[in-house]
């Protein structure tokens, strides 16, 4: 079903490169909460630009060159001190949770194991801010494993800065 690449469109034609990172349910699962505090970074952003860094898809054999960044896609972040979340407008029952540092860097994972359907996905990296401390934006790594009845891929990597759109209401 490739529910989570979905979700951030992960979904150009940039296929082939080094060997992949496999990703497993340590790497996406049980994340330890960061050091920031508070709720600053919590908010609408939407995927501003991105590109693919690597894909190793062995079915079906052309998927990578299907594989893209969907921008102007919109996603949720909800951030609880060091506990953050991140839900895409797509796809509202698939959450990436993990932490986020005073610093704004981030780390979430997800595991997706579904009959048919076994999926890992990663995105880390770090939130942008002004001077005064409010988000302006966020710059993320996304990387997925995916083993379906449909697509398998040792590895989809993709890179996206996405624009802080509006806070959350309270």
């Amino acid at each position: 079903m490739l529910t989570g690449l979905t979700a951030i469109g992960l979904l150009a034609a940039s296929c082939g490169g080094e060997a992949p990172r496999k990703l497993t349910a340590v790497d996406v699962t049980g994340i330890p909460d960061g050091n920031a505090t508070g709720a600053a970074f919590s908010g609408i952003y939407v995927i501003a630009a991105g590109q693919v860094e690597a894909c190793m898809c062995s079915r079906p054999s052309d998927f990578c060159s299907t594989v893209h960044i969907n921008v102007g896609r919109a996603f949720t972040v909800t951030q609880t001190d060091g506990r953050m979340t991140a839900v895409f407008s797509t796809l509202p029952d698939v959450t990436y949770a993990g932490a986020v540092n005073a610093n704004g860097s981030y780390r979430l994972g997800v595991a997706l194991d579904k009959p048919g359907d076994l999926e890992y996905l990663s995105m880390y990296g770090r939130i942008r801010v002004d001077g005064t401390g409010r988000p302006t934006g966020m710059d993320t790594t996304q990387e997925a494993f995916v083993d379906s009845t449909v697509f398998a891929c040792d590895e989809v990597k993709g890179s996206f800065s996405s624009d802080y759109q509006v806070p959350l209401s309270p």
